[in-house]
């Protein structure tokens, strides 16, 4: 299992890759020419907006990530947001990396990856985060 540090380390070190050919190989992974870095349930999808917004939702439509450093529960906090409404959050085991990336400016895209209405709320709409290529 990779290390924190690694992770990150091996993270910056992402775009000179492109220099040994890696960009061709993510264009035909993802077509804004990213890095799939994560999947997971949006938290707290329940309590937020989210089940009013669950029919208009489509699988590829884009989602917003903000950092929300002032959350007092969580100083990693994520808040996804879908068509500018919160619908929960980047789940706490996932958070950290993608809060400290997107506070330093490392460009992130969140898209749904799936729906599934009949499952349980916490689980009816993953995401996934790419790191974009540049």
């Amino acid at each position: 299992m990779l290390s924190r540090r690694k992770f990150l380390q091996q993270i910056l070190a992402l775009p000179l890759l492109g220099l040994l050919g890696f960009r061709e190989l993510t264009a035909k992974e993802h077509p804004e020419r990213g890095v799939l870095m994560n999947q997971f349930s949006i938290a707290g999808f329940q309590y937020y907006r989210g089940p009013a917004l669950l029919p208009l939702m489509k699988v590829g439509e884009r989602i917003s990530l903000e950092v929300e450093p002032t959350n007092p529960h969580d100083e990693f906090a994520v808040k996804i947001l879908y068509r500018g409404r919160q619908i929960g959050y980047v789940p706490r085991s996932d958070n950290r990396h993608i809060s400290r990336l997107l506070q330093n400016g490392v460009p992130l895209v969140g898209r749904i990856a799936g729906i599934q209405p009949e499952a349980p709320p916490w689980q009816q709409v993953q995401i996934r985060v790419w790191l974009l290529q540049q």
